[in-house]
């Protein structure tokens, strides 16, 4: 019995095809790859990309909540100022008016050298605080020289201070006094009528002006 023999030809015929088949089978499966990988990159990059906006939505929800905060800080701070000037104006109104040591050193050296003057000193209604206030106001101008008395009137409600003098008898006194007074911070005005007989000069102590 003869042996079938295959000729070198059919070997190498072969020897091709099964590379050829190789060859196709591994471009099949490197296709297959690449279709899979770019998928998968596909998927990552729309995840990174939802990922992104969540972050960006996130990142303008806390500014925004940053910025409502703010707001709310600054409404609330102007509130407390607020409440604090209302504070400082209430206790300013309640405390009676007076003369310090150091108000009356600058009244005392701005009437200096003025010719001695009389003046009368009216607190004007019932108001205890008026009261005190003109026998400090009479006080003080003593201390410069002045013969200053306190009175009591029961007329017309007035606010704050008001001086006026004999323009005849004491020609720039009212001028003089309401400077010194002004220059140590205590508001007073001048009236042009004369003043009253028996007096060069008259000063009206109403009740505390509002603020």
């Amino acid at each position: 019995m003869e042996s079938s023999k295959i000729a070198p030809n059919q070997t190498g015929s072969r020897l091709t095809a099964l590379l050829s088949l190789g060859s196709a089978l591994l471009a099949v499966f490197a296709a297959v790859g690449l279709v899979v990988l770019a998928t998968r990159m596909a998927r990552l990059d729309d995840e990174l990309a939802t990922a992104g906006k969540h972050a960006d939505q996130r990142i303008a929800e806390a500014n925004a909540k940053a910025e409502a905060a703010k707001a709310e800080l600054a409404r609330l701070t102007q509130r407390v100022a607020e409440t604090e000037r209302q504070a400082t104006l209430l206790t300013e109104a309640a405390r009676p008016r007076s003369i310090s040591k150091a108000q009356e050193t600058v009244i005392v050296r701005k009437l200096a050298g003025l010719t001695r003057q009389t003046v009368e000193v009216q607190a004007l209604g019932t108001s205890h605080e008026a009261s005190a206030f003109a026998e400090e106001i009479s006080r003080t101008l003593r201390a410069a020289s002045f013969a200053a008395d306190t009175s009591l009137v029961i007329g017309p409600s007035l606010q704050g201070l008001a001086v006026m003098c004999d323009p005849k008898a004491a020609s720039g006194v009212a001028k003089r006094i309401q400077s010194a007074f002004s220059s140590a911070g205590i508001p007073m005005d001048t009236l042009a009528d004369a003043s009253p007989a028996k007096t060069t000069c008259l000063i009206i102590v109403g009740s505390k002006a509002s603020l």
